[in-house]
């Protein structure tokens, strides 16, 4: 399992899919306050307008990464940055399709905030698996990472709302036992 530490409000806490900070956890937020998710009928629309309100209107923010073997690298633009141990994230999107569960590696995607032709090159390109590829696009696969972020952002732990927030975090993964029945 994936395992944060919020090394500014000393706590903790475990996701099973992804950690995002950025476009998804937007997303999220805006779908789950949208008027249109309470209509019958336009309810199932309240993702789709969300995404293109983000798409249109978000701006990159400052996020600096610590890859556990790697020098420090800071990002200026930052559109998405997503923490995952699976491959799919958002519906089926498959954001790293060598990201397993079964390794002791998380994968940190960061997308720098793309123009219009970009966008469309990178939803052409995840068809294919070969959007990391890109040269706006950063992929870490590492066993330990350091994110911080500049100003209030929104953030998702497996589709759900974070409270906005800096986020100073420490990830990694750790074995959790659970229960089968």
């Amino acid at each position: 399992m994936g395992h944060y530490v919020d090394l500014d409000h000393h706590t903790d806490g475990f996701f099973t899919n992804n950690f995002g900070i950025g476009f998804d956890a937007t997303v999220v937020h805006l779908a789950n306050h949208s008027s249109l998710k309470t209509n019958a009928f336009f309810g199932k629309f309240s993702y789709m307008a969300s995404i293109l309100n983000v798409i249109i209107n978000f701006k990159g923010f400052h996020a600096e990464i610590l890859p556990g073997s790697m020098p420090k690298a800071t990002f200026n633009r930052t559109f998405l940055l997503t923490t995952t141990d699976i491959p799919y994230f958002g519906g089926g999107i498959n954001i790293v399709p060598t990201a397993s569960v079964l390794d002791d590696h998380l994968d940190l995607v960061i997308v720098e905030k793309p123009s219009v032709w970009q966008l469309i090159l990178f939803i052409s390109m995840i068809f294919l698996k070969r959007h990391l590829r890109l040269k706006f696009i950063h992929h870490y696969h590492e066993k330990q990472l350091f994110i911080k972020t500049n100003g209030n952002r929104l953030a998702q732990i497996d589709g759900e709302e974070l409270n906005q927030e800096t986020y100073n975090l420490k990830l990694e993964t750790v074995k959790y036992p659970f229960w089968i029945r």
